[in-house]
């Protein structure tokens, strides 16, 4: 039985490496090797184990243990714990310095900064008339029923949504947003159909905004047919072997406003972040706090003008050219 286990791990080995692929920076090497080497034993064990070390290490793992990567994230994220999760859970960058760059300058360029800044405001407060509507609705009618602390969260969650939903709709309404109803997809290489838009997504020149919310910072949006279709449009800015790497500006992009509710107050709001979501909508590219995503506005530096000022002349411009160049009257005077 056990002989049959290995050579099920071993032909599932591929597939295994694949499906940890996104998860590849939260566990612990030595964890992926255990996982690969409990169905094994003896010399088989032994190089699964090291094909596993191979896998990872060449995935992007890291053959260090919880403690190092603790103290490791302790020193980088003392200052600031609220971006602490912004990264990956190893602390590496998910792109580059330059790529990050990239993507900032072109959402800044085509997002109007008080849009994020309404944003900023408006969704801490549908968070708290979500959990007003909630806890009073017993008093809205004679022997109401209040509800627990789960059915409460839930239904807060619920009405927190659809009350985010219709403030960011009429915000993209008073920005001048084009509204997204459709976005192409690729079905093969050469058939491309467009995909209808059913949740609240607007335009802004080659970016698309839309909203969703997650429990922890780190947490991609629940998959549905239409937010596949918008993060498709993200395609070509994360290694692919179908599409050819891309710059952000080379087609309409989408990027998403993650809301993170308090886990222990319901009418409030623990996080805001701008994020970009890879083409699979597996992991972030880019995701930043929306307050360090406002900072940025304005910031780059621009070349400082040379200041200069006018020569003073006592004499009239007719007088001067009564009296001749300086050259010549020097020379008569000679």
């Amino acid at each position: 039985m056990r002989t049959g286990n290995a050579q099920k791990a071993c032909l599932d080995q591929r597939s295994t490496i694949f499906r940890i692929g996104s998860w590849r920076r939260r566990l612990p090497l030595h964890v992926c090797s255990k996982a690969a080497q409990a169905s094994c034993s003896g010399t088989q064990r032994g190089r699964l184990s090291n094909t596993f070390q191979h896998a990872i290490t060449g995935l992007g793992g890291y053959p260090y243990s919880h403690r190092q990567f603790a103290l490791q994230s302790a020193k980088k994220y003392a200052k600031n714990p609220v971006n602490a999760k912004l990264d990956d859970s190893r602390g590496v960058p998910m792109i580059s310095d330059e790529r990050r760059f990239e993507f900032e300058s072109a959402i800044r360029r085509d997002v109007p900064r008080d849009l994020l800044v309404e944003i900023e405001h408006q969704f801490g407060l549908a968070a708290q008339q979500a959990e007003a509507a909630v806890s009073g609705s017993q008093a809205a009618v004679a022997h109401g029923v209040a509800l627990s602390r789960r059915r409460a969260s839930r239904a807060t969650g619920l009405v927190r949504f659809q009350i985010i939903d219709e403030m960011f709709e009429q915000m993209l309404n008073r920005h001048g947003a084009e509204f997204v109803k459709s976005v192409p997809i690729e079905q093969s290489p050469d058939e491309i159909k467009d995909a209808p838009v059913y949740l609240t997504t607007g335009r802004f020149g080659h970016t698309m905004i839309g909203f969703a919310s997650h429990r922890e910072v780190d947490d991609l949006p629940i998959k549905n047919a239409t937010r596949s279709a918008l993060c498709n449009q993200n395609r070509g800015l994360s290694y692919d072997l179908f599409h050819p790497p891309e710059m952000f500006t080379d087609r309409e992009r989408f990027v998403v406003i993650m809301v993170r509710r308090d886990a222990h107050a319901l009418g409030k709001i623990a996080s805001i972040t701008v994020c970009v979501a890879d083409a699979r909508s597996q992991s972030f590219l880019f995701q930043a706090d929306i307050k360090d995503f406002l900072a940025g506005y304005g910031s780059q530096a621009q070349p400082a003008v040379k200041a200069f000022s006018l020569k003073q002349v006592k004499k009239s411009f007719k007088a001067s050219k009564k009296d001749g160049p300086a050259d010549e009257k020097k020379g008569n005077e000679d």
